[in-house]
This record gives structure tokens, C-alpha cells and sequence, in this order.
């Protein structure tokens, strides 16, 4: 493995983590998620604190640091996945360090996690002022946390950096006294030795040299005369041209095969070589997280681990696959025309995680009373968990869907984004029970009655409250008295909006907008104390 990019790994003994000022390192440690910004537009914070086995040194200063921060599954993959995508953020967030004697704000810094969106990287560099410190603290904050439910946070590690499976290799075209360089270039110059100056030659690399990764190779092979002349990979050979120097690679066998003069130029004869690749790639690099590393050829002492697992290498798509992969890709939706294909588009919106779409055509929120045919509206709601019983799309999303629908749209369509309302009810039962008080009954049912109603886990498929579904005393009902045992029963049921005036509470049922969601905002329990009777016959 090698990794991306340079970066400042300091020498920390000893880490503790805090959220909203509170210190979670131990239960970090136990496997335990913790929520990040868990209230909805107040502030929240994470804090790294590392302690330094020997002070920030003066040639630390200004090195780029990472804070690597790793959620749990959010949905959305992370920075360093290969469908990773940006997306703006859920809000704006703020970087603060400090030391014992100093402290400040980091203006540049770049958050590879899209605002807590994702698991990723926050890197800057090590600014001036903590030089000679020996504790070192990061903090991460939002003013006005939004996100549509909280972030779950597994780890939090000061020194970080993205390793990819793959190692440069480098065969000069003289030897240099390195035993493994001069070794591989006396295998490549007798391979070339046996080239012919006739169609259709292979060159197979030493067994050391595999597996490579073909878009890496570069080669260069020096003619008769000395003259060294590069040479590139093509996927296929039948439309290069008969001088053009080009050769095709298979993975697999590690075999370079070349032209026959006609559609690619013949190599031979050759008299010398270099060549450059990256070997990795394929599924032998995935493990899991916990692997401990070691510095290749060096005698440092520096431990390194793997914060998450590796898992996204495969070999080469076949031919097969590649068939199939396309066949799939001309189902997919990349223009809006009919209400389907917005709903689809917007529901399947890359880097945002999973959310649902209703979309009512010809309604103008300017012009709510008029049907505009012309124009649409989307409402989308975030796919949550039961902790968020009315989850809110937050504004760096909603960009996201609106700039993906202005691409996708007919030109003569006007799109409009929206969230989507959420009308709270207050909810009454009556209860008939031998036992128990309205409290306890209150504790067993609301969170079953919320979760019924929730947009994304709620209605009768478990699929999410329909938008704009009328609310049923009797579907509430049967809900409740499921949740009951048999010798409880619910007798009566009656709804009210709260944000409506004069709407008293009801017992038939309760129509909202076209648009609306609900949430249950209150609800009251009475008991009606049940008595044995005698049967007279």
C-alpha cells in the first residue's frame, strides 16, 4: 500500500474525544455510536485532543495534518470510495484548535467529510503557533446543527491518511545496485532479448513484477541504435495504426502482447528497457479494519493501523459483467419528462443520502390555487430512523436535488424543490383496563403511534406515511390495540390539528394537504377502569 498524499503523523500517546463538551473516549473505545450534533439548530461540537509523546518540533509546522473522522453507515459513501461524491454541506462548520498556551481558528482547511455527511478526512496545516506544544486540540463545531438525523460517531483520530493498494515500481535502463531493481531488469532484458522481428510478440513480466495495474505501465524500448522510444497501452489493437507504438495487457498473466506490423508496430528487434507500473489492485488488498502496518525498508518506529476496512478491490470486469452492467445502465433515468422520472432522480440523487419524493404537477407554490402547466413541485423528505419522528431535508441537499432536477428537466418545465409540512395532532385514547394508569399506557403507545406515522418507517407497508394521507381513528385504533395485551383495549380514538384554530378534536377522519406529512405531537390517555359481572342465567 502507499499513500495518496503526504501528511504529518504526530507522535500521540494518548487521545481523548469529547462531544458537546462531554468525554466519550471510553465509550468510543467499547464499540459504542455516539450522536454528533444531535439537537436540531443548536450548536454541537467534537473535540480531538492528542497527547504528544515529545513537543510539536519547528519542522512540523505548516506540514498538513488530518483529523479522520469515521461515522457509522451513513448511507452515503465515504471520501475516499470511488462513488464518492460532493455535495454541499448540512451547514456551515467551523475548525478551532489549541494548546495550553495558544489558541485559534484554521480559515483553510478542507472537510472531506461534507459536513459530517460522510466519513472522511478534515486536513489543514499545523499552524505556527503551536509550536513547542505537547497537547494538541482540534474542534470541530456547528452553530446550527441541521442534519437530517443525527451523526453517529465510531472514531475520531488525529493523524490520519488514505493508503490505496498499489506500489510504484521503477526498472531504469541501467542498474542502479539495488538487488531487486537490477534482478527484475536482468529478467526484462533477456525477455526482450527473445523478441523477433515478427508479428504478433509477447513480453511476460517476472513473476515479482505482478499483479500490475495496466493503466499504470509505462514503457519505453530502445532500438537497435540505442534510441529509446515510449510506448503505451491501448484496450485492443485492431485499430492502431502500423507504425504506431502501442501493445495491449493482460492482467491476469502479466503479458504485454504487441502488434504485427499492420495494426501496431513490432517491437523488435530491442536492445534495452525501462519501465514504470503500479502493482496492487484486485481483491488481495481487502482486509478488514484493525491491520496493523509496518514502514517497508525502514527501521522507524511507527505503528500504523487501519481505520476501516478495505473492501472495494476487484479484478478487471469481464466481458460478461460489462454486458450486463450495460444493459442495466439503458434502464436508468438521466432526463425528467414524466413524474416518475423526477421522483426517481430525486430519490436516487448521489452524496445525499436515501430520501423519499412526491411530486404534484402544475402546482406553483407562488400559486397554490392555480394548476400551472407548466410547472412542478417536489417535496422530499430524508430517509431516518424512529429518533427523528419529522426528519427535515437540510439546505445542502435540497442544492444537490434542485441541481441535479435544472440538468435533468425538459427546457420548458419550471422545477420547484420544497420541503415537505408536518402537521403535529394531538391524539386522545380511551382505554379500558383492570389495571395500569394513563402514563404507562402513554410511555407503551406513543413511540408505536409515532413510528406508524414516521415518513420514512411509518403506514401499513412499513414504507413511510404517505404524503398527503388523510389520518384514520380507526387505523390508529387498530394500531394501538396490537400493541396491547389481550386483556386491554382501546375504546375510543379522536385526532386533532394543533397548528389549525377551531378544529376540535374529532373522530372521524382527518384530511391534511395534498403535500403534508404528520407527526404526533401530543397524546392523552384515559382509562376506563373495567369491572367483573357476574352472568345470571
Amino acid at each position: 500500500f502507499s499513500i495518496r498524499d503526504d501528511t504529518l503523523l504526530l507522535p500521540v500517546t494518548r487521545q481523548e474525544v469529547f462531544v458537546d463538551g462531554v468525554l466519550v473516549s471510553d465509550r468510543l473505545e467499547r464499540g459504542e455510536s455516539i450522536p454528533v450534533m444531535a439537537t436540531r439548530q443548536a450548536p454541537g461540537s467534537i473535540t480531538v485532543e492528542g497527547h504528544l509523546a515529545q513537543a510539536i518540533q519547528p519542522s512540523d509546522i505548516h506540514g498538513q495534518l488530518a483529523l479522520a473522522i469515521i461515522l457509522d453507515s451513513t448511507g452515503v459513501a465515504p471520501q475516499w470510495d470511488a462513488d464518492a461524491v460532493d455535495v454541499p454541506p448540512p451547514d456551515p462548520l467551523s475548525l478551532d484548535w489549541s494548546t495550553d498556551s495558544a489558541a485559534g481558528r484554521i480559515s483553510h482547511w478542507h472537510d472531506g467529510t461534507g459536513g459530517l455527511r460522510r466519513s472522511g478526512f478534515i486536513g489543514f496545516a499545523l499552524p505556527e503557533e503551536a509550536k513547542d506544544a505537547s497537547v494538541f486540540r482540534l474542534t470541530l463545531a456547528s452553530q446550527s446543527a441541521s442534519h437530517a438525523a443525527p451523526p453517529k460517531l465510531s472514531r475520531a483520530v488525529l493523524g490520519a491518511t488514505i493508503a490505496a493498494h498499489r506500489h510504484r515500481v521503477e526498472i531504469k535502463d541501467h542498474d542502479t545496485g539495488d538487488s531487486d531493481h537490477d534482478a527484475h531488469r536482468a529478467a526484462l532484458l533477456q525477455a526482450i532479448s527473445r523478441l523477433l522481428p515478427i508479428s504478433e510478440q509477447i513480453l511476460d513480466l517476472p513473476p515479482a513484477l505482478t499483479p500490475a495495474i495496466g493503466s499504470s505501465l509505462a514503457l519505453r524500448l530502445a532500438d537497435a541504435d540505442g534510441l529509446f522510444h515510449d510506448w503505451h497501452a491501448v484496450p485492443d489493437l485492431s485499430p492502431v495504426a502500423p507504425e504506431e507504438r502501442a501493445f495491449t495487457f493482460d492482467r491476469r498473466v502479466g503479458r504485454l502482447s504487441f502488434g504485427n506490423g499492420y495494426t501496431g508496430r513490432v517491437p523488435a528487434p530491442a536492445s534495452n528497457i525501462s519501465l514504470f507500473m503500479d502493482l496492487g489492485g484486485g481483491p488481495e488488498g481487502n482486509h478488514a479494519s484493525g491491520l496493523v502496518w509496518r514502514l517497508r525498508d525502514s527501521a522507524m518506529s511507527l505503528r500504523l493501523e487501519s481505520l476501516t476496512a478495505a473492501a472495494s478491490g476487484t479484478e478487471p470486469e469481464a466481458l460478461d459483467e460489462a454486458r450486463a452492467r450495460i444493459a442495466e445502465s439503458l434502464a436508468e433515468r438521466h432526463r425528467a419528462v414524466t413524474v416518475e422520472d423526477y421522483a426517481t432522480l430525486v430519490e436516487n440523487t448521489p452524496g445525499i443520502g436515501a430520501h423519499r419524493a412526491h411530486v404534484i404537477a402544475g402546482y406553483d407554490p407562488s400559486h397554490p390555487c392555480h394548476h400551472i402547466a407548466d410547472t412542478l413541485t417536489v417535496f422530499v423528505v430524508p430517509k431516518t430512523g424512529s429518533e427523528v419522528p419529522d426528519p427535515r431535508t437540510d439546505d445542502g441537499a435540497l442544492r444537490a436535488i434542485r441541481e441535479r432536477l435544472e440538468t435533468a428537466r425538459m427546457l420548458t418545465t419550471r422545477v420547484f424543490v420544497r420541503r415537505p409540512r408536518f402537521r403535529p395532532i394531538a391524539l386522545s385514547l380511551e382505554i379500558a383496563s383492570a389495571n395500569g394508569d394513563a402514563e404507562i399506557f402513554i410511555d407503551l403507545l406513543r413511540p408505536v403511534i409515532s413510528d406508524y406515522l414516521h415518513p420514512a418507517i411509518g403506514g401499513p407497508m412499513g414504507t413511510g406515511w404517505d404524503f398527503g394521507r388523510p389520518v384514520r381513528p380507526s387505523e390508529l385504533l387498530r394500531v394501538a390495540n396490537a400493541a396491547l395485551s389481550s386483556d386491554m383495549r382501546v375504546e375510543r380514538v379522536a385526532i386533532r390539528l394543533i397548528d389549525t384554530e377551531g378544529i376540535e378534536e374529532d373522530c372521524t377522519e382527518l384530511a391534511i394537504g395534498p403535500s403534508d406529512l404528520v407527526r404526533l405531537d401530543r397524546l392523552d390517555v384515559r382509562v376506563l377502569r373495567k369491572t367483573s359481572r357476574e352472568a345470571i342465567l
